[in-house]
C-alpha cells in the first residue's frame, strides 16, 4: 500500500475512533427522562436513543468493538509506514505517535465534548442512524452478552451457595442439642449437633447408652 492511501485510512480510523468514544460517553450519560419526553413529543432521534439504551450491553459491545478495531487498524498501518521509512526504530516512533494521537484526539477531546452536552451529542449520534443495526444484530456482541450473563449467573450461584453453607454452619455451631434426643448414643459430653454427629467407638457408645439409662 502506498503512502497516501495509508495516511487517508489512518485519518479515517482516527475519526471513527473519536466518533465511537464520544458516542459511548454521550449515550451512557444522556438523560433518560429527557429522551423519553422528546420521544413523546415526536422526536425520532430521541426514539432511536431510547431503543439503543434498551439494549445497553449490546450497544456498549458494538461501540467498544468498533473503537478497538479502528484503533488497531490505524496503529498497524502507522507501524508499517514508519517501518518502511525509518527501519526498525519506526516501531518506537509509531508507538509514541499513535499513543499521543489516540489519547488526545480519540479519547480526551471527544469524551470531554460529549460529557459537557450528553443529550445534544446523543441526539446527533442517533441522527446518523448508524448504531441501531450494530447494536441489534452484531453476533460478536451477542456472544459477549451471553458470556457475561453466564459468568455473572455462575458467580452469583457460587456466592449464594457459599453464604448458605456458612450460615448453616454458624447456626449448627451456635445451637444446643435438645435434652433427651438420643444424645447418649453419640459422643459423650456433646452439647452441639456438630459434636453429636461425631460417633465414638462401639464400646464408648454402649457405655454412653448405659449411662443414659441410669439417668432415666
Amino acid at each position: 500500500m502506498t503512502t497516501v492511501p495509508a495516511l487517508i485510512i489512518i485519518i479515517v480510523c482516527l475519526l471513527l475512533s473519536s466518533f465511537f468514544a464520544g458516542s459511548e460517553t454521550a449515550l451512557t450519560a444522556s438523560s433518560r427522562a429527557r429522551m423519553l419526553w422528546l420521544e413523546k413529543q415526536g422526536d425520532r432521534r430521541a426514539a432511536i436513543v431510547n431503543r439503543l439504551l434498551q439494549s445497553r450491553e449490546r450497544l456498549l459491545g458494538a461501540l467498544l468493538l468498533g473503537n478497538n478495531a479502528v484503533n488497531i487498524a490505524a496503529s498497524s498501518l502507522a507501524t508499517g509506514l514508519l517501518l518502511a521509512w525509518l527501519g526498525d526504530v519506526g516501531v518506537v516512533y509509531a508507538t509514541v505517535v499513535m499513543t499521543a494521537l489516540v489519547v488526545v484526539f480519540c479519547e480526551v477531546l471527544p469524551k470531554t465534548a460529549a460529557i459537557n452536552a450528553p443529550d445534544r451529542v446523543a441526539v446527533l449520534v442517533a441522527a446518523l442512524d448508524l448504531l441501531r443495526d450494530s447494536a441489534g444484530s452484531c453476533p460478536v456482541t451477542s456472544c459477549t452478552k451471553m458470556t457475561s450473563h453466564t459468568a455473572m449467573n455462575t458467580a452469583t450461584a457460587i456466592a449464594t451457595t457459599r453464604s448458605r453453607i456458612a450460615a448453616t454452619r454458624r447456626r449448627l455451631a451456635s445451637s444446643t442439642w435438645p435434652a433427651g434426643l438420643g444424645r447418649g448414643a453419640f459422643k459423650p459430653g456433646a452439647t452441639t449437633p456438630v459434636e453429636c454427629m461425631q460417633p465414638e467407638s462401639p464400646r464408648a457408645t454402649r457405655a454412653a447408652c448405659e449411662a443414659a439409662k441410669k439417668d432415666v
